[in-house]
C-alpha cells in the first residue's frame, strides 16, 4: 500500500508513494458471511530500510465512482409535486446518516470503524487475531476495489 500524505515520525519520515507493508492474519468465508483479518505492521521510511511501525486501521473509505450515493437512489420527491428534505428520507429509511452529504471531500470527522463507500462492509479496528483490524461482510467474500483507502494511526507505546 502507498502512502497518500506526509508523516513524520521520530526516526521515521514517509512521503506519498512510500510503501506500508501488510499482511493477511486471518481469513473465512461462509455461506453466513465473510471475515478478514488485516494489520499493517512496518513502512519504508525515509533514507532508512524497512522499519515496524504499529499501524493500527481506524476506517476506510472505497475508491471513487465505487459508491452509488444513497440520495441518488432514493426518490426525495413525493407525487404532487411536494419536495423531501434528503435528511428526511435517510430518517425514514432508519439510516443515521447519508455518508455522501460531503460530496466533494472525504468525512470531516472519524469513529473508529468509520467505512465509508465500501457498501456491506464493516469493519472493527481491533477485532481480528492479535488485535489486528477485521473486515467484515454478508457476502462469501470480502472485497475492496483497488483505491480503497486505509485511515490509520500510529499506536503509540508507554505513557
Amino acid at each position: 500500500m502507498q502512502v497518500d500524505r506526509y508523516w513524520k515520525l521520530p526516526g521515521c519520515q514517509l512521503s506519498p508513494k512510500d510503501i506500508v507493508y501488510g499482511h493477511v492474519t486471518a481469513a473465512t468465508a461462509k455461506a453466513g458471511g465473510s471475515q478478514l483479518g488485516i494489520e499493517f505492521d512496518s513502512a519504508d521510511c525515509y533514507g532508512n530500510t524497512r522499519r515496524a511501525l504499529p499501524f493500527k486501521i481506524l476506517g476506510m473509505v472505497g475508491a471513487p465512482g465505487e459508491y452509488n450515493p444513497l440520495h441518488n437512489a432514493v426518490p426525495t420527491e413525493i407525487g404532487g409535486g411536494r419536495g423531501r428534505q434528503i435528511n428526511d428520507t435517510v430518517s425514514a429509511l432508519g439510516l443515521a446518516e447519508d455518508q455522501s452529504l460531503n460530496p466533494d471531500s472525504n468525512p470531516k470527522t472519524l469513529r473508529p470503524g468509520t467505512v465509508v463507500g465500501i457498501p456491506r462492509v464493516t469493519l472493527a479496528p481491533t477485532s481480528g487475531p492479535s488485535c489486528s483490524a477485521e473486515l467484515s461482510s454478508p457476502d462469501p467474500s470480502v472485497r475492496l476495489s483497488t483505491g480503497t483507502e486505509f485511515i490509520m494511526m500510529i499506536e503509540r507505546s508507554g505513557p
